[in-house]
């Protein structure tokens, strides 16, 4: 900032003015005292703006102005009012070099013995902060002569460091023995003030009473682009002043001429290009020689450079401010004495502690348990010292009282003068990942376990197999002789258990693929329809026992042959069928296939199995395709079974990039089905026919299809009607007999004998 002063008249034409008055009134000794006083204001002003001792080696800043000597004897003392230095007029008036000053008490020295008393008293009420006015005291001076002692006027001001402490004096002193020589030098000293306003590196300007431009020195000249002729006489805040500040500056310029000064005001003055600048200005009154207010000089310094760093650091201050704020982790800060500082929204969101509940809270003491509270201290205790911690884990603890587990980042924070003032910490809300790394672990244990199973299962079934292969075959053996029908039942009930016991052992083997990751598909070239049909034939015999019709339809003029896995295909489909017709008594068993989409290289098709059996609940299907799992698992169930089948076709239906699913109702049967995807396979299929080709005898022709089960003559009609035959139904051989007889026209009879038939045949 500028430190406020108060300037001397500027112009030659007003100091001329004074001295004629000094003269008139015979006042000349008072004219001294009053220019002594302006000079002194100068020093003061040079004190403030060109720096200390320390910015310039070699000189004492108050002796020198823009590096010009100054025109005055003037020296320094320190707190002990001893000379620091000695100026050259100093030497010309007093006759002392600054080599003889340097080191030497001034009151020792070159102070005239009666005066000293008092001298020190004056100086040392300067040194004390106390506004000292003009006075006289009689020094001895050396001269060609000899020694003597000449009346001095002399004005000290103290001098500051950088941090406002008083370490000196600055003394300006004149001697006023001779009048006329003091007027004189009054007029040169006029000249070199005006000069010094003009070239100074300060923008200086001033108005009178009326608010109009009077001074314009060619600093403020040159940042504003506004010569001297050009602004004078113009209206300071209408005419340079830049909104909104102008008319808070006219009022302070109206308080100046009522003695009341203002100082670090910022001043937004517009320049000729149109921008602005911005003036930290002092201000001062201007009195002409009868005390009066005749107007302000303002005395300032060019900041707009300053300013606009000044409103980047804001910025920039507001913009970390809203980022540490709104930032997606927990971000708070500790001062020296472990004290929150600084709590952003995500700490208070993650904890429920708002940041005026936490300010002023010890961190330690208050948020964290006492487990940890040690090591939590020696952490902070550690970054106050300069020693960061990255990756610390540690608990906080919630509004409502629940754990949150934080992975902190504790770094130190520091003034701008690099002391250490406390600790900010960046951190991480793990509480969720630390839960899921608990889950992890359990899981991987969960998943250890279960290979081990996996393994087990499969090392004991494959030891079962050996001794069970052997059974059935001695078992086979045994058939083969002559039995009696006792013997024989006997061994077909071996044979049928043994058959059950492989199939599941070869369940459990294909489950502990499945789980390892080890089961993989083969590929090669088969055809859909051929193993659908064989997986109905397969369990036709079982169907025929409780007597259900069982039938399949796959629209003959499709494409079948594709490349993947058949016997797995097989093995859904014979634990689908299988399943149906164990849970139906009455009724039948359908499958139909269908194609449900096709690319270039592959073919998707959809596989589903009717029944009219007892259907499955609600409940009942989400227990379907889980492992060991049953709709009835009760000890008093009705089918048996280990609920591993419907398991392994829905991951086998999975690796043939499918899905498996079910529709049923209690009472109204069900409908499982799946999909499967497989590729395309090269061998050219043509579709085969019966080798009698009924459509050769004649453009149309006609079949009767004799079959009460509606789903089987449903089928049949399909299957005739893709080969172009239109076909006629009835229940029974009557109702064909019944039917009209059309000349020319060839007659298929197709009879499918019903299982109830079948059976008492």
């Amino acid at each position: 900032g500028v430190t406020p002063w108060r300037m001397v008249e500027g112009g030659m034409e007003a100091m001329t003015k004074e001295i004629e008055h000094l003269r008139q009134q015979n006042e000349a000794l008072q004219g001294s005292v009053t220019s002594l006083r302006k000079e002194l204001d100068v020093l003061r002003s040079r004190e403030g703006g060109q720096g200390t001792a320390s910015e310039h080696p070699g000189m004492e800043s108050p002796l020198y102005m823009n590096g010009r000597e100054f025109p005055l004897p003037c020296w320094c003392v320190d707190a002990n009012l001893k000379f620091l230095s000695w100026n050259e007029r100093s030497c010309e008036q007093m006759g002392y070099t600054d080599s003889n000053a340097k080191g030497k008490s001034m009151l020792d020295w070159v102070v005239g013995l009666d005066t000293r008393p008092s001298v020190q008293d004056v100086l040392e009420r300067c040194m004390g902060g106390e506004d000292v006015e003009l006075f006289e005291v009689v020094m001895h001076t050396a001269g060609a002569a000899g020694f003597s002692e000449e009346m001095v006027a002399i004005a000290p001001t103290p001098k500051r460091d950088k941090s406002g402490k008083i370490v000196g004096l600055v003394v300006v002193g004149r001697v006023v023995t001779s009048r006329v020589a003091m007027m004189q030098e009054k007029i040169r000293v006029a000249q070199e003030l005006q000069i010094l306003f003009e070239t100074a590196n300060a923008p200086i300007f001033g108005v009178d009473k009326d608010g109009l431009v009077n001074e314009w020195n060619e600093k403020v000249a040159s940042i504003t682009g506004y010569s001297k002729d050009e602004v004078v006489g113009l209206d300071l805040c209408d005419a340079l002043v830049a909104e909104p500040a102008r008319e808070s500056i006219r009022t302070v310029c109206n308080e100046g001429l009522r003695g009341i000064l203002t100082s670090n005001l910022e001043c937004p003055i517009k320049t000729k290009n149109n921008r602005i600048v911005i003036v930290l200005i002092a201000l001062s009154t201007r009195r002409d020689v009868t005390g009066n207010p005749v107007g302000v000089v303002a005395v300032g310094q060019d900041i707009t450079d300053h300013k606009r760093a000044e409103i980047e650091r804001s910025r920039v201050y507001e913009e970390l401010a809203n980022f540490i704020d709104t930032a997606n982790a927990p971000i708070f800060g500790i001062d020296a004495s472990g004290l929150v500082n600084e709590w952003n929204n995500k700490a208070a969101e993650i904890t429920g502690f708002g940041r005026e509940e936490v300010l002023g809270k010890d961190l330690v003491e208050v948020y964290i348990s006492a487990d940890f509270r040690m090591t939590v201290r020696e952490v902070f205790e550690n970054a106050l010292e300069g020693k960061g911690a990255a990756n610390f884990e540690f608990p906080l603890y919630t509004k409502d009282n629940r754990r949150v587990e934080v992975l902190l980042n504790a770094t130190t924070r520091r003034d701008v003068t690099g002391a250490i003032v406390g600790v900010i910490g960046v951190g991480q809300d793990i509480t969720e990942k630390r839960r899921l790394m608990e889950q992890e672990a359990l899981l991987l244990q969960a998943q250890a376990a279960n290979d081990a199973k996996s393994q087990f299962l499969a090392t004991m079934s494959h030891e079962m197999r050996t001794p069970l292969n052997v059974i059935m075959g001695m078992n086979q053996l045994v058939m083969d002789t002559e039995l009696t029908a006792e013997q024989r039942k006997f061994t077909e009930q071996i044979k049928t258990s043994a058959e059950s016991l492989l199939f599941l052992i070869n369940d459990i083997l294909d489950l502990t693929k499945i789980e390892a990751g080890k089961l993989e598909l083969v590929s090669i070239d088969f055809d859909l329809r051929q193993v659908m049909e064989e997986a109905v034939d397969s369990v036709a015999s079982k169907a025929l026992q409780k007597g259900l019709e069982i039938c399949s339809y796959l629209k003959p003029t499709i494409h079948t042959q594709v490349v993947g896995d058949p016997d797995r295909l097989r093995q859904i489909f014979l634990n689908l069928l299988s399943n149906s017709i164990k849970f139906t008594d009455v009724g039948q068993v359908y499958i139909l296939v269908e194609p449900e989409e096709a690319t270039a290289t592959h073919e998707t098709f959809r596989f589903k199995v009717y029944d009219s059996g007892i259907g499955i609940s609600e409940e009942g299907q989400k227990k379907l395709f889980s492992r060991f799992s049953q709709v009835d698992s009760s000890t008093t169930r009705i089918y048996g079974g280990t609920g591993l089948g419907l398991a392994i076709s829905k991951q086998f239906s999975e690796l043939m990039d499918g899905s498996m699913g079910v529709q049923s109702d209690v009472g109204s049967g069900s409908l499982f089905w799946f999909t499967a995807v497989f590729r395309k396979s090269a061998i050219p299929q043509e579709v085969q026919f019966p080798p009698f080709d009924i459509r050769s005898a004649g453009p149309k022709v006609e079949a009767v299809v004799v079959t009460k089960n509606e789903t089987l003559r449903n089928s049949v009609v399909r299957y005739l009607e893709a080969l172009q035959v239109v076909a006629t139904c009835v229940a029974d051989i009557d109702g064909a007999a019944k039917l009209p007889k059309t000349d020319g026209v060839y007659r298929v009879l197709v009879a499918c004998p019903s299982v109830e038939a079948m059976v008492k045949g």
